[in-house]
């Protein structure tokens, strides 16, 4: 579950919605 922090750190830190669309493509493809 760490991906799941890892995501909202991505957001955090690009505040963006591309880095919202990879973290989503990411956890995904891990899931």
């Amino acid at each position: 579950m760490s991906s799941s922090n890892l995501c909202q750190e991505w957001v955090c830190a690009m505040n963006k919605i591309p880095g919202f669309i990879l973290c989503y493509i990411n956890y995904y493809k891990d899931g």
